[in-house]
């Protein structure tokens, strides 16, 4: 659809949380993108001064501050945790009359909830009459241990009856959801990515560098990493590097998970691991490495996975999730097998004997992702989803 001869739209969207972590990223690209096609955008954010409300201003992008809370929760959470957290979902009715004030009086077309965890995008769209987009970006249960407040059941049976659209990341993402069975709302949207990403040569180390990025979880499966590494150097392989970036989050369990790593690395001598904790430019650290392991338990689309593919680093990932659907195996990287370290040290090895063909799988990696994961692609097919709800007349 051409831009220039369509009516521009007021869009709200929804940020569920405050820090900047991969599904406020790439809400933060799409709404850059959208507001730099000329459509009116504003977005509602949890508190005020929070990472993504400042990076947001700083683009010159509105925000509205709004308390609200989520519908999902932690389902290993004690009875009164999960009291007091569906105590806090209720009083969120203030916030939906903020909201449906701010859609009445700025005459928004389509409100844009940006992750499964929040519901009040629903709420204020079935009291103002507004079109609904949600954007499902998370399994929940099976990457963040989280479930419905509601059951999954009667959830998805509101999202069925109170959406004009669902949005999902993959066609992983949307099977795990097969239980949403109304396939006239369903669309699958790929992740886009900033072309700031976008490496514009690359230089392969001789001895091959394995990277794998991300926050210290269980999730995210850095312990398989060392393990494949411990089988290589245990068989006598230990012509290669592993530099692991990431931090652990606030949760009590993902600093077990750290000392958990650091202690393995320690216990066997694996002078040729490194972590790095937090980095702040991965597109640097990209440039000094040559491969990216994601060994995530799943993943709903990947972000590391294009990244990686942007800066022509070819991906060695799990058969988990949609990785598949990212990872061409033997194309743009390969694909190792239900989550069993000797598999991902079989990988492993096959790049360390073959490390002439890293420069040529980096190359097919690097234009697979620039034909399908650019944020420009991304906000073009959102917006053919808003226009495709909207009457103009």
């Amino acid at each position: 659809m051409n831009k220039e001869n369509t009516e521009k739209l007021r869009i709200l969207y929804l940020s569920h949380e405050r820090k900047m972590g991969g599904a406020n990223c790439s809400l933060f690209e799409l709404v850059r993108e959208m507001k730099s096609r000329g459509h009116y955008v504003c977005v509602a954010v949890m508190y005020k001064g929070c990472p993504i409300d400042i990076k947001l201003k700083e683009e010159g992008i509105e925000t509205l501050p709004c308390f609200y809370g989520w519908w999902q929760m932690p389902s290993n959470w004690n009875f009164i945790l999960k009291t007091g957290f569906q105590f806090l979902h209720r009083m969120e009715f203030l916030a939906q009359r903020k909201l449906c004030k701010y859609v009445i009086k700025n005459k928004i077309d389509i409100i844009h909830s940006n992750s499964s965890c929040i519901d009040i995008g629903m709420k204020v769209a079935k009291a103002t009459g507004v079109k609904h987009v949600w954007h499902f970006r998370e399994y929940g249960e099976m990457d963040y241990n989280l479930v419905y407040m509601h059951g999954r059941k009667k959830s998805i049976s509101l999202v069925k009856e109170n959406t004009d659209k669902v949005i999902f990341i993959s066609k992983a993402l949307r099977n795990f959801y097969n239980d949403m069975d109304n396939e006239d709302i369903a669309e699958i949207v790929y992740n886009g990515i900033s072309e700031k990403f976008i490496s514009k040569s690359k230089e392969y180390n001789k001895t091959p560098v394995f990277l794998s990025a991300g926050n210290l979880n269980r999730a995210k499966n850095q312990m398989l990493v060392l393990k494949a590494s411990k089988i290589l150097l245990d068989n006598g392989v230990n012509d290669f590097q592993v530099k692991i970036a990431g931090e652990s989050t606030s949760l009590v369990e993902s600093k077990l998970y750290k000392d958990e790593l650091i202690r393995f690395i320690e216990e066997n001598h694996m002078e040729n691991v490194e972590m790095l904790g937090y980095v702040k430019d991965m597109s640097e650290l990209r440039k000094k490495t040559d491969v990216e392991i994601v060994a995530s338990v799943s993943e709903a689309f990947g972000r590391v996975t294009a990244e990686a593919m942007f800066a022509r680093n070819p991906v060695i990932a799990s058969d988990a999730g949609a990785n598949p659907e990212l990872v061409e195996d033997g194309e743009t990287g390969l694909i190792f097998h239900n989550m069993e370290a000797e598999s991902l040290a079989e990988k492993m090895r096959y790049i360390i004997e073959n490390r002439a063909m890293i420069p040529s799988m980096g190359e097919n990696a690097f234009h697979h992702a620039v034909e399908r994961y650019t944020i420009c692609r991304n906000a073009e097919n959102i917006e053919n989803v808003y226009y495709g709800l909207c009457d103009f007349k």
